[in-house]
């Protein structure tokens, strides 16, 4: 009996001495993924799909929250990357009853609500995310896109400069600031804005059209093919840089080209 209890002794004495493990250090959250956020949003994607049937995470009693909210928004990327905007939209705000203070949940949704083409909502969340991160140049951003489309054109100005006082080099910040200039038919003043998104992001096939717009009304016709072209070698079946250059090519006097890009574009359309 004596034996017994020196051993369990032993045994306490040697768990009080043995060092504990080190806490786990919970990850950051990821940055919003390049692909889910819209290039340049010119009028509201079309929404593919109306399923608001909420995601289901596994059925595991050890999973730690960060992990089930993981899991959550990575379902929302997917459901957005797939075309699913409306189901996507539900999936953020399961998370978000889940998490209210979840800002970057907060600022997929909105910027999926702005592709939706609901953009009302999409500034109440982008408001509420700028209230708690003043300088988050993405939600700047993107509130800016949706004042400029309302013609909240000070507004939406005055966020482009902050976003780009925060990050000079945005690429967004200055194509958005050129299409702003445009939206106010201040073609001339677009042009650096363009020309400054396209030094920044070479592939950008948006800003090459929008360029490509701008200079067509100054009546840099040349200069405008050029940049019609580029788009289209960019981006094949934007039928809207290839109806610019129809209109361009009409401009120069070469009807049957002009025929022939107008035709495409139609084809493009109609897919």
């Amino acid at each position: 009996m004596r034996r017994s209890e020196t051993r369990k002794r032993t045994r306490r004495r040697a768990r009080r001495g043995r060092p504990r493990p080190p806490a786990a250090t919970p990850p950051a959250p990821p940055a919003t993924p390049a692909a889910l956020v819209p290039e340049i949003l010119d009028q509201p994607e079309p929404v593919r799909s109306t399923d608001r049937r909420p995601f289901e995470p596994p059925a595991t009693s050890d999973i730690p929250d960060l992990t089930a909210q993981e899991l959550l928004i990575n379902a929302a990327r997917h459901a957005s990357a797939a075309g699913e905007g409306e189901r996507a939209v539900a999936i953020y705000r399961e998370l978000l009853d889940i998490n209210p203070d979840h800002l970057l949940a907060r600022r997929e949704m909105a910027i999926r609500l702005h592709g939706n083409g609901n953009h009302g909502e999409a500034l109440e969340q982008l408001d509420r995310c700028i209230l708690d991160e003043p300088d988050d140049v993405d939600c700047l951003v993107h509130r800016a896109s949706i004042l400029g489309v309302r013609g909240e054109f000070e507004d939406a100005e005055a966020d482009l400069h902050r976003a780009l006082g925060v990050d000079p080099g945005n690429v967004s910040g200055h194509h958005q600031l050129g299409l702003l200039m445009s939206r106010r038919a201040l073609w001339r003043d677009a042009l650096p804005f363009f020309r400054r998104a396209i030094e920044l992001d070479p592939g950008s096939a948006s800003a090459y059209r929008h360029l490509g717009d701008a200079l067509n009304h100054v009546d840099d016709l040349h200069g405008a093919l050029q940049a019609y072209n580029r788009s289209v070698e960019l981006a094949p079946h934007d039928a809207k840089a290839l109806r610019g250059l129809g209109v361009i090519h009409d401009r120069l006097g070469q009807p049957e080209v002009a025929a022939a890009m107008y035709r495409r574009s139609r084809e493009m359309d109609s897919q």
